[in-house]
């Protein structure tokens, strides 16, 4: 049975399937030539593990950080929080922090935060050598 699913992985994956589908096939092949459990029962249990509202909520998630974008509101918060902490020393990856802290008591979700001001993350025109150092750090 080791033998098949891993058949099955290897031939899925040489044929160009997406990764989480060659693991869901490969697991269903193998449960399914096992014997053990019928076809209904494996059907069944798949659908009531995909059946969930916190699945649900990712793409509505995402979906709130999109929002947040395109309306404005991902830069005025960011202008925000530079305000507030950037003239500190070390005030960019404190505005990293305050900008992620509104964020998220807005949308709840650090998938939203991130779809949010992922794309248009901006600073102060005064050149900062270690700026760029210092966002891929945070």
């Amino acid at each position: 049975m080791v033998l098949l699913i891993a058949a099955a992985f290897l031939v899925l994956l040489l044929l160009g399937v997406p990764v989480a589908f060659v693991i869901g096939v490969s697991g269903f092949i193998g449960l399914w030539w096992s014997g053990q459990y019928p076809l209904t029962v494996i059907v069944k249990q798949t659908f009531e593990g995909v059946d969930s509202f916190v699945l649900l909520a990712i793409p509505l998630f995402i979906l709130a950080g999109a929002l947040m974008e395109t309306g404005g509101i991902a830069v005025r918060l960011v202008r925000l929080a530079q305000v507030l902490v950037g003239w500190i020393r070390g005030g960019l990856s404190m505005a990293v922090v305050v900008a992620e802290y509104i964020f998220s008591g807005i949308s709840g979700s650090t998938v939203a935060d991130v779809s949010a001001r992922s794309r248009r993350w901006r600073w102060s025109p005064r050149p900062r050598p270690w700026a760029s150092s210092c966002r891929r750090a945070s």
